[in-house]
């Protein structure tokens, strides 16, 4: 599979995840996540490198958003 599927699927996974809470929804995304791990070529370690990578999307997200938010930012950024 090709780098911007994967990256895209990455994506989906982190929007999902944070967005599907149901049961349902976190069992729709177990197929995208299984994607992605097929990627890598050491199984055993693929579960920790999806979730390395899903944390730091999410911490380069935050930084941008406070980033953005500028220096006179009081309080946590919304929505995090």
């Amino acid at each position: 599979m090709g780098g911007e599927k994967i990256a895209s699927s990455g994506k989906l996974l982190f929007f999902g995840s944070r967005i599907l809470q149901s049961p349902e929804g976190v069992a729709a995304l177990e197929p995208i996540k299984d994607m992605i791990k097929a990627t890598y070529r050491e199984q055993t370690v693929a579960e920790t490198l999806v979730e390395t990578s899903q944390q730091a999307m999410g911490e380069a997200a935050y930084r941008s958003a406070v980033q953005a938010a500028g220096t006179g930012q009081t309080s946590l950024t919304p929505g995090w």
